[in-house]
């Protein structure tokens, strides 16, 4: 089969979170750009679906109406609380910021990639996975499952977890000691949910990592469980096994007596920000998952995603107005996202670590501190 060139100034491939973002910084920077998404919208995604402050906060700063028109969409639920439940049951209540909410990634990145593609410099071509990447002197070049060869100064991987950009392009590899696994089901008739609040449960014999419960907006939970994954193979444990043992547990098992699972129980790799990677180089850079930049501590990264896709389409821009798209220029935007996460990510990596292998300490903070100051502290810690 014939293959088709197509040439454009930025090559952004993902259309989650990240590279939509990206795409958006780059709306009115006159450049010819091109979104390559593998899939086709909306599709599902593995995610807890909290959608942290920070998000409409930078949205604001490259499109204040599609920020705006995230916080009108009827498929959020405002959060106003974060519940943290100690190993003995002991909960600690804490008001949340405003303007956080859930919205099933199904939605979010539907509506985030659809208003993207508004922008008259954007060409978005669905259902088209990346097979190859080839950088050299005079610019990247993208060959496709579907025999399609895309050519560019810049090419700005947003495409996850597994992300074929930074397989191609750096030598990062796994490390189990930097990744965690999640799994997450939606359940109906789940009892006791209080309004507007996150919850996360700590359960004895399930460490390091916790369950979490989120309210939809359909009136279904966002239920899951985080762990690390060094932890399910020392231990050999499976995660799924641990995910229905904490349903069963005794602060749990009466709320999940009448409820029902919608759809399956589905699992998610989660590439920790704890260790430093290359997340550029000559002609190309990271975002989000692909950056390796979920929280080591809280195990989000939706902001991260947000921020990242942002901050590596400001910065694409500037390399074209210098014409200058060698691995010393790309270095600026390590350092915009080292100087953001990296020393806040060491601690919070240091804190899981201590935390983990010293799971008492939640429940001695609740028994000693009550709802004081030093208990507000370790929540303020656990989930910031």
């Amino acid at each position: 089969m014939t293959k088709t060139s197509k040439t454009y100034d930025v090559l952004i491939v993902g259309g989650g979170p990240a590279g939509s973002c990206c795409a958006m910084a780059l709306q009115a920077s006159g450049l010819r750009v091109a979104l390559l998404e593998k899939t086709r919208f909306p599709r599902n995604k593995v995610c807890g679906d909290a959608i942290p402050l920070g998000v409409v906060r930078w949205l604001s700063r490259v499109d204040p109406d599609c920020a705006k028109a995230l916080q009108n969409l009827d498929t959020i639920a405002p959060i106003r609380t974060i519940r943290l439940v100690s190993p003995k049951g002991k909960a600690y209540d804490r008001r949340w910021y405003p303007d956080s909410f859930t919205c099933k990634r199904a939605d979010f990145d539907a509506f985030l990639l659809n208003w993207a593609a508004k922008a008259p410099n954007l060409d978005v071509f669905m259902e088209t996975a990346v097979n190859t990447v080839d950088v050299d002197a005079t610019g990247v070049a993208v060959e496709t499952d579907n025999n399609q060869v895309f050519r560019a100064k810049i090419v700005i991987g947003c495409d996850g977890s597994n992300s074929i950009i930074r397989k191609h392009l750096t030598d990062t590899r796994i490390d189990p000691a930097h990744y965690g696994v999640a799994v997450r089901a939606y359940y109906k008739h789940l009892s006791g949910l209080p309004p507007a609040t996150l919850e996360f449960h700590f359960i004895k014999g399930i460490v390091p990592g916790y369950l979490w419960i989120y309210p939809m907006h359909d009136n279904t939970a966002n239920v899951g469980l985080g762990m690390l994954s060094r932890a399910l193979i020392k231990n050999k444990s499976n995660i799924r096994d641990l995910f229905h043992m904490a349903l069963e547990s005794p602060g749990l098992r009466h709320r999940f007596a009448n409820a029902e699972m919608v759809g399956k129980l589905e699992g998610h790799s989660l590439p920790l920000g704890s260790r430093p990677i290359p997340v550029s180089g000559n002609r190309f850079m990271l975002c989000g998952d692909a950056a390796s930049l979920v929280d080591p501590l809280a195990g989000d990264g939706i902001g991260q995603a947000v921020f990242s896709g942002i901050q590596a389409g400001w910065h694409a821009q500037h390399c074209a107005e210098q014409n200058d798209f060698s691995a010393a220029m790309m270095h600026a935007y390590d350092e915009v996202l080292a100087a953001k996460y990296r020393r806040n990510f060491a601690k919070r990596y240091l804190f899981q670590r201590i935390v983990s292998a010293n799971l008492w300490l939640i429940g001695l903070s609740f028994t000693l501190f009550g709802f004081s100051a030093k208990s507000h502290l370790l929540v303020k810690r656990l989930i910031d």
